[in-house]
């Protein structure tokens, strides 16, 4: 077995909770034992590093800029979905603060499965609209 695979389970939770999601996702490839790992870190933290890792197509004319832009913020809400679908532990510390977003039904979505998922676990609550619009 490898040093990694021996760490303390609130050892690996503190290193994946120093991750952004994304990354922390990708240490399921570490070893079996952390395979799962990242599904039950409490802190999730969905900004502009997890939106980065998003392919974003930026060709084409100014005329579709707004679709590019409408069609990249719907792949985003779709990952926020499916990180919180995959979740599987308490939420403690939630953090929504992707450039571009706006208020819509889909954060609506977002905001309602977070609230079934955690009840009243969430100690830490950020919703970051745009570039500088913040709901704590």
């Amino acid at each position: 077995m490898d040093i990694l695979s021996n760490l303390p389970p609130d050892v690996t939770d503190h290193i994946l909770t120093l991750l952004p999601i994304k990354e922390a996702a990708k240490t399921s490839l570490l070893s079996q034992k952390w395979r799962h790992r990242w599904r039950t870190i409490p802190h999730l933290v969905l900004d502009r590093d997890f939106a980065a890792v998003i392919p974003h197509n930026n060709e084409g004319s100014s005329s579709s800029t707004s679709s590019s832009s409408l069609e990249y913020i719907n792949k985003v809400t779709m990952e926020i979905n499916r990180a919180l679908a995959l979740h599987k532990g308490p939420i403690t510390k939630f953090v929504l603060a992707v450039p571009g977003l706006r208020p819509s039904p889909e954060i609506d979505q977002i905001l309602l499965r977070l609230s079934e998922k955690s009840s009243s676990c969430v100690q830490e609550f950020s919703l970051r609209f745009g570039d500088d619009q913040v709901m704590s």
